[in-house]
């Protein structure tokens, strides 16, 4: 896992002072999906937003939060974390990562990566998972396309390969869905993971979105669903 790790930081580092990019025409929060897919539209330069919600399943919820600092025009890096319900300050997962748009950001294609570092907390012991993504998005008759594809390297070794196919559609200049299939392989044990979601989002203001999806684990012999709602916004600018 040393390599995983050093690729992280190196990445995150270099991508933290990247220069590229041309300066914003529209501040605009940037909601990535409240499921798995994420697409290459990055915070705005100089400006922090904030992403959390919640996620219900039929034992569990979770209150998961991020925070996403625009270092540039195409580059944020992001931080993470999920509090444990009633412990008050503890948290069973942090995160920090940054996401790069390498090409496009208008009305073509675009190509961007993103790579992520998260510590879990499992049966009372600190896991490290590196996480390594590229996506591409286009818009085809209206219709958004984004495809992701990744690694996941936790230091347990349990790696997972995944692709995600997403479909969205803005319906005005408020509404918009979108339709998804993950599909996963992990290495222990052996086994195959699909889930498929249906969300939409509501923009309120060019600055606040809200949000919501259902994901159904269609890999399993009883379908599982699971309900989670967001907000974005844009907090502040810092420079």
């Amino acid at each position: 896992m040393a390599f995983g790790f050093f690729c992280s930081l190196l990445f995150i580092f270099f991508s933290a002072f990247s220069l590229l990019g041309q300066e914003s025409k529209e501040v605009v929060a940037t909601p990535q999906r409240p499921s798995f897919s994420v697409n290459t539209a990055t915070t705005s330069k100089g400006w922090l937003e904030f992403e959390g919600g919640v996620t219900f399943d039929d034992q569990t919820a979770v209150t998961p939060v991020l925070l996403k600092l625009g270092t540039t025009d195409n580059l944020e890096l992001f931080f993470g974390l999920t509090p444990i319900a009633g412990s008050g300050r503890d948290f069973e997962d942090f995160t920090i990562g940054s996401r790069w748009r390498f090409i496009g950001g208008g009305q073509g294609p675009s190509l961007g990566g993103q790579v992520a570092v998260t510590t879990f907390r499992s049966n009372f012991a600190d896991e490290i998972d590196y996480s390594f993504l590229l996506v591409l998005s286009h818009a085809v008759a209206g219709v958004g396309v984004d495809l992701n594809g990744g690694l996941n390297l936790p230091d347990s070794g349990d790696e997972q390969v995944f692709g995600i196919l997403t479909l969205s559609r803005a319906f005005n200049s408020n509404f918009s869905g979108y339709g998804e299939i993950f599909v996963a392989h992990s290495s222990e044990p052996d086994e195959q993971i699909v889930i498929g979601s249906v969300g939409g989002g509501f923009a309120a203001s060019p600055r606040l979105v809200l949000d919501g999806a259902v994901n159904f684990n269609i890999s399993n012999a009883d379908v599982d669903f699971q309900i989670l709602l967001g907000v974005t916004t844009l907090l502040s600018r810092l420079w």
